[in-house]
């Protein structure tokens, strides 16, 4: 499925002149592990507990274009994965941008970067696009998840860089 989603970035920046890829590093490359106040539900109620996370991508690769880089973090979800397991790897990511990337603490200099997470089924984009609304409950990073099925570019590579992204700001369908 990496493989997959890699081949049809490819494709589809030969059609995109000026826009290129920068690096690409396969899965496990990347780690950032982080450490946030997460808050569980219990009998009780609910409780604020000290969590533990890592930021492990499937693939890491940046674009650019003139002076402009933009960062990419992959998601590969073959359905395997519980809507828990997810929910926890999004915290992940979340508090990664918001104590190192927003603050200007991480090393590479990176400003943001986008979660794409690439589903085999339009139903599975849909659950996993809910389940990470709980991620970002204020709104504070609506751009940082991007969602899209392999089946809007599988056919068609060069369509990965088109209108078939969602974030969890609206429905509007978005390109990279």
């Amino acid at each position: 499925m990496v493989s997959r989603f890699r081949h049809a970035l490819v494709l589809a920046l030969r059609e995109l002149p000026g826009v290129t890829l920068l690096f690409w590093k396969p899965g496990g490359v990347f780690k950032a592990a982080v450490k946030y106040e997460d808050m569980v539900k219990t009998r009780e109620g609910t409780r604020t507990q000290l969590a533990e996370g890592a930021v492990i991508p499937d693939g890491f690769f940046a674009l650019t274009s003139g002076d402009k880089t933009a960062y990419f973090f992959l998601e590969a979800d073959r359905s395997t994965m519980s809507n828990a397991r997810y929910l926890a790897k999004l915290k992940a990511y979340y508090h990664f941008w918001a104590t190192q990337i927003r603050a200007g603490k991480h090393p590479s200099g990176m400003t943001r970067f986008r979660v794409l997470t690439v589903t085999l089924s339009q139903e599975r984009k849909d659950n996993l696009r809910e389940t990470a609304r709980e991620v970002d409950a204020e709104g504070k990073a609506p751009n940082l998840f991007w969602f899209a099925c392999e089946r809007s570019y599988r056919d068609v590579p060069q369509q990965v860089m088109s209108p078939i992204w969602q974030t969890l700001q609206d429905n509007t369908l978005k390109s990279l």
